[in-house]
């Protein structure tokens, strides 16, 4: 859980929003010091805030509603729903 936060937070650092954080998206790979490492998967819904932003929220819902916060169900789509 918390190599996925710290993933979220960098991410969230850099303005995206990954929309679709499920375990079908999580990832264990080996580091190269062979370590296991979470990998957060499936880009293709991930959002600059920039790019779609409106007073604060993308107005739009994506990804699994079983994995959705309730902010994200109701189209209020922020890093917040991320962490949900």
């Amino acid at each position: 859980m918390l190599h996925l936060a710290l993933g979220l937070q960098e991410l969230h650092r850099h303005g995206f929003i990954h929309r679709d954080i499920k375990p079908d998206n999580l990832f264990l790979k080996k580091g190269k010091d062979g370590e296991l490492v979470l990998v957060i998967g499936d880009m293709g819904l991930t959002r600059s805030v920039d790019q779609q932003q409106q007073n604060g929220y993308y107005n739009s819902t994506f990804g699994h509603f079983l994995y959705s916060s309730p902010d994200t169900a109701a189209g209020r789509v922020s890093a917040k729903g991320d962490m949900w």
